[in-house]
């Protein structure tokens, strides 16, 4: 019997029980509001106005981050969020044999989308340097994560250390 391994993703409460945030004030706060809590990248416990999502697409060919992803897209999209505190949670269910395999498959996806969150709200005249500064620290963990499972000379790791490279002008 193949042993089960459970990924809990908690969505941590904030300060505030309800908010409306302006879309200026929401992409102003997300680097911080996401250090506090995965309310904001995990898809669950939403509702959307159906005409927004005739525009915006569920990239269901990525493997991790497909929340972040669309999130990132409706956030650049709608003119306010309202945001209501309470505990969530979702579970992945993966088996300990191709736990390893599945990381190294999602770890360029996340990075990816993370990276072109960046990209879009450049385009859109908004600063980004909170969200930078997040994703330096956030690929330095991930080398030091993909390093500790043992896949330090992988191709995966070598792209996400020239990108850390390209951000920091620093190698890791």
């Amino acid at each position: 019997m193949k042993e089960k391994l459970f990924f809990y993703i908690h969505a941590y409460q904030i300060n505030e029980s309800k908010q409306v945030f302006t879309q200026q004030k929401l992409l102003e706060k997300l680097p911080q509001l996401e250090n506090l809590s995965s309310t904001f990248e995990i898809t669950g416990g939403k509702l959307v106005k159906k005409s927004l999502l005739s525009h915006i697409r569920f990239d269901e060919r990525l493997r991790i981050a497909e929340g972040m992803d669309f999130w990132s897209k409706l956030y650049l999209t709608s003119e306010k969020i309202a945001f209501e505190n309470k505990e969530t949670y979702n579970i992945r269910w993966m088996d300990r044999e191709s736990e390893k395999l599945e990381m190294v498959r999602t770890e360029v996806d996340d990075m990816r989308v993370r990276m072109n969150r960046i990209l879009l709200l450049t385009i859109k005249g908004y600063e980004v340097s909170a969200f930078v500064e997040s994703l330096k620290l956030y690929f330095a963990g991930r080398i030091e994560y993909l390093e500790g499972i043992g896949l330090a000379k992988s191709k995966v790791i070598e792209w996400v250390k020239e990108q850390y490279f390209l951000l920091t002008g620093k190698l890791f």
